[in-house]
């Protein structure tokens, strides 16, 4: 590699890998632009507008309205059933996601008087913008930027597909795939949380299928799909050299966890030759780091002490009391149940045995052996990539189906449906009891272990602050 002085040359994206870029890349202009010192606001704003200018949409194929309506309707119909908004019952974890963005949308700066908000933000910004201008939506315009997300993840995956026939299906696939939970919970059972929520059979760790990822945790699970999606097409190195540095700053404010799982991913392409001939833009990768450290800055200040330990140390969830402890068994049936599957799909279809594949299966063995975070909140978010490519490998060996393969497909839809199924029967059969008006003062009043995670009252310097304070 060797660095250059001048211009950044223009990119050339896939068209829905570049909305896929802008839709993570616009929070963090506007937390810039909105929420921080004139002194640092300008050139920051400026400079991300830049970068993203040097971004060009091209289209690789014939445009087909069609399949986008289908995955359009796939996106609507997973929205509604979160019951991010209308009648449906919601799950508990949006009492966060409500309290953080009516924050965000009724006050003009995250620096109050009495605290500042400080949490991975990036989910929350633009749509709460936009209804801070209009006014009260009922949770709708969050819906809505959820399913841009979801429409922009589906179509890149689908330029990934050969299959007409499995473009309009992959996103049904994609949603209805999961580990063994139930087979888990019979072993164990244990089960936390809401009813028919099976993701925490083992107790001291859990992987999260991809719609109870999408319906419980948004924020960090459509970073984690877009930029997997991106980054399985491997894109020419010249490429991913400008897009993979604005691409993590965007991740992390969205998720740091989840970008900490995106990391391994990225680096694994470092090992194309053609990495060595590549030159890389010193002002724009300086500029980058400049602006990750503030996003960084911002994430970690005055977080207290959060629990991180290798799991042999602390193998017990010390947040989830008479919960199943972490032993050697208990990893080996984890892995058996959660991981084996999809790792054996992927490495059975030779197009789909790559860095990739091999990537994905060493992050999700090497996951369990930590625990960060009163939840093990780094397996829970940092697996989310990692997932994304193995479900994404198992889709695309569907193209080239055998017998042997579809058999064990088969079975791990068989035993993994159980969980996708369980957070629809619950959202269409319970009482919805959360309202979207729901305020950050509520919330820290009721999760007082969680006031640390979400605001400090210590100065951020380079924040803007309430003129009340």
């Amino acid at each position: 590699m060797k660095l250059t002085l001048g211009a950044a040359p223009p990119i050339k994206l896939d068209r829905a890998d570049y909305i896929g870029i802008i839709y993570l890349s616009l929070p963090v202009v506007l937390f810039f632009s909105l929420f921080t010192l004139y002194i640092v606001a300008i050139p920051a704003t400026c400079f991300l507008l830049y970068c993203l200018s040097r971004l060009r949409p091209v289209s690789s194929e014939k445009s087909e309205l069609k399949l986008l309506s289908v995955h359009a309707i796939s996106a609507a119909t997973i929205v509604l059933l979160s019951g991010s908004t209308g009648p449906l019952y919601v799950n508990g974890d949006w009492v966060k996601h409500y309290a953080i963005f009516n924050e965000i949308a009724n006050h003009s700066v995250l620096a109050e008087p009495n605290y500042t908000l400080r949490y991975y933000i990036g989910f929350y910004i633009l749509p709460a913008q936009i209804e801070r201008a209009l006014g009260a939506s009922n949770g709708i315009i969050l819906s809505l930027w959820i399913w841009l997300g979801l429409i922009t993840f589906f179509s890149q995956t689908s330029k990934l597909i050969k299959s007409p026939t499995l473009k309009y299906i992959s996103p049904l696939i994609f949603m209805a795939f999961s580990g063994a939970d139930v087979i888990g919970t019979y072993l164990t059972g244990f089960m936390r949380g809401n009813m028919y929520h099976f993701e925490w059979w083992a107790g001291w760790i859990e992987y999260s299928s991809p719609f109870t990822s999408i319906i419980w945790a948004p924020q960090s699970t459509l970073p984690a799909w877009i930029a997997m999606a991106y980054l399985m097409k491997r894109p020419h190195p010249e490429q991913q050299i400008f897009v993979a540095p604005i691409l993590l700053l965007a991740s992390l404010l969205w998720s740091p966890f989840a970008t900490i799982g995106i990391v391994p991913f990225m680096l694994t392409a470092l090992a194309n030759p053609n990495f060595k001939r590549v030159a890389i833009n010193a002002p724009y990768l300086a500029g980058i780091m400049i602006l990750s450290i503030l996003v960084f800055y911002y994430l970690t200040f005055d977080v207290g002490t959060i629990p991180r330990n290798w799991i042999w140390n602390s193998p017990c969830l010390a947040a989830v009391r008479g919960a199943p402890c972490a032993t050697l068994s208990g990893y080996l049936r984890f892995v058996l149940l959660e991981v084996s599957v999809m790792a054996a799909i992927s490495l059975m279809h030779k197009p789909t045995r790559n860095h990739m594949t091999y990537t994905a299966i060493a992050v999700l063995l090497l996951l369990p052996l930590t625990q960060v975070g009163a939840n093990n909140d780094l397996a829970m978010n940092a697996s989310r990539p990692a997932i994304c490519a193995l479900v994404i490998s198992l889709i695309l060996s569907l193209e080239a189906i055998t017998m042997l393969r579809g058999c064990i497909i088969a079975l791990g839809l068989a035993c993994g449906i159980t969980t996708p199924g369980g957070e629809i029967y619950r959202g269409l059969t319970f009482k919805r009891l959360l309202s979207t008006d729901t305020d950050l003062t509520y919330f820290i009043e009721n999760s007082p272990t969680h006031k640390d995670q979400y605001i400090t009252t210590k100065n951020i310097w380079f924040l803007r602050r309430s003129s009340a304070l």
